[in-house]
């Protein structure tokens, strides 16, 4: 009737506009990606020139300033007849630089010397050649022996992590004691230190025909509070024979309350206690928002520095509120028993609900959340797991203020390999629907896209950005990639 020739004009106008909408997007997409690529590239520039400045400095090596001719030939010098000296480091940073110098006689300078490394480079092949081959032989060994868990008491340490550290239990000889004679107190000086007493099962004295008691060993210890556990820690012993952790304890029980820990072993020996590495993943949600230039919540903030805050503060009073380097914080959390970081190996452990046919499109939408985490607050959408794998959604605004984003507030956006779009979904439809929001325009970067709509003190804030809280956004954000691992 009426009313269906009505939707279907109604529908007609919406597809030739989405049609306008997509022509205009491939007008504009070599230029944006451009501008993009430019940008990043900017970024990252100040990014390992900073580094590499403060690398050197910390090293405090003797490895020269590349840019620095008479110290670069001295360096040459002395690695020409030492051994010991690296050449490695200044072979990269030369190279660095010479694709980067504008100046014609500057990069004239800088060829010479990298020629003269090339000239002697050859001298120490055969030492190079060995320390790699070493290096590579040293890594495949540990990987047979983190893979060689064809038993069920040799302790997988890519699924399980040591936390609180290594106990040591044995029972040894007690040391001379001292004796007093006639007001002196003499004492046996021994050199050898302690001595391990031997441990065997001991035997009834009464009856000789009985079955020796049980030889195993009671243990009970306190978990340290620094640590963090989830559950039940698993205990490893260390086998000295086979210079590995195995499992073995019997009796294992876990007072959570009195944070405590008890077991049986067979004998006395060194032990750790264990959780899954992944405990904590998928997420089960996620956020990013700002509180000012350079400042952001979750965890980060000031510079190139993140703060870990928590409700939560068993086992993390130590870390909890105090400024460190991402790789800092990423090592103390990890130590702490709050492992949030994924590697190579988490997909074996974590059945993430998420799968994506182009991981650049992933690694794309972190570098730009970086670049707009001054003004754009980023979080979680259930509709990400329902969109495809060949897509990613998020809920994205632009908030400035340092408090919690209003719960309207919020947009959904669908990132692809070839476009950003903002839904017309949100959180709240009852289905979803890759529809894009009338109000809107198709963009080929997320940078771009929020950029139509931002205000002008949001579109500042993102230009005062420094380079240094770029990439400790970024850096987070790639170690951790919750538009993947979570649910």
């Amino acid at each position: 009737g009426a009313e269906g020739e009505i939707q279907n004009r109604h529908k007609q106008k919406r597809d030739v506009s989405s049609m306008d909408v997509c022509r205009q997007d491939e007008e504009r997409r070599d230029g944006e990606l451009e501008e993009l690529r430019l940008l990043l590239q900017e970024n990252q520039e100040k990014v390992t020139r900073w580094k590499s400045e403060w690398e050197r400095y910390m090293r405090c090596d003797g490895t020269p300033d590349p840019t620095e001719r008479r110290h670069v030939n001295t360096y040459i010098s002395l690695w020409r007849d030492d051994p010991e000296v690296n050449i490695t480091q200044l072979t990269e940073e030369l190279e660095v630089l010479l694709e980067e110098v504008s100046d014609p006689e500057e990069a004239e300078k800088l060829q010479e010397s990298f020629v003269n490394l090339q000239e002697i480079i050859h001298l120490k092949l055969n030492l190079a050649a060995e320390q790699i081959l070493k290096i590579k032989i040293r890594r495949q060994m540990n990987v047979d022996s983190l893979t060689e868990m064809g038993s069920d008491e040799v302790v997988d340490l890519l699924k399980y992590s040591p936390l609180g550290g290594v106990f040591y239990y044995g029972v040894f000889h007690l040391p001379p004691q001292a004796h007093l004679v006639s007001h002196w107190e003499v004492r046996e000086i021994v050199d050898s230190g302690l001595k391990a007493f031997p441990y065997t099962a001991e035997t009834s004295s009464s009856d000789d025909s009985e079955a020796p008691s049980d030889p195993h060993v009671g243990v009970s210890v306190t978990l340290p509070d620094w640590a963090r556990f989830l559950k039940t820690p698993k205990v490893a012993l260390w086998d000295a024979a086979g210079t590995r952790w195995v499992g073995g304890v019997m009796d294992l029980t876990y007072q959570e309350a009195e944070a405590k820990v008890s077991f049986r072993m067979p004998s006395f020996q060194p032990f750790v206690l264990m959780q899954e590495t992944y405990a904590n993943l998928p997420f089960q949600s996620w956020e990013l928002r700002p509180l000012s230039v350079n400042s952001a919540l979750v965890v980060l903030s000031q510079e190139n520095l993140c703060m870990l805050q928590s409700d939560q503060k068993k086992g993390l009073a130590h870390i909890l509120g105090k400024w460190m380097s991402r790789a800092a914080l990423q090592r103390a959390m990890t130590k702490a028993g709050l492992h949030i970081f994924v590697n190579e190996h988490t997909d074996r452990y974590v059945h993430t609900c998420r799968k994506v046919t182009n991981p650049t499109t992933e690694h794309a939408a972190y570098q730009q959340m970086a670049l707009l985490a001054s003004a754009c607050a980023f979080s979680w959408s259930k509709w990400n797991t329902k969109c495809g794998d060949e897509h990613l959604v998020m809920q994205v605004c632009e908030h400035l203020p340092p408090t919690a984003v209003p719960a309207g507030r919020w947009s959904l956006y669908l990132l692809g390999a070839q476009r950003v779009q903002r839904l017309e979904a949100t959180e709240n439809s009852e289905t979803f629907s890759l529809d894009h929001h009338p109000d809107s325009e198709f963009h080929s970067t997320l940078v771009h896209m929020l950029r139509d709509t931002m205000s002008p003190d949001g579109a500042a804030r993102t230009r005062e950005s420094g380079y240094r809280f770029v990439e400790a956004v970024q850096s987070l954000l790639c170690s951790t990639r919750p538009l993947l691992f979570s649910s």
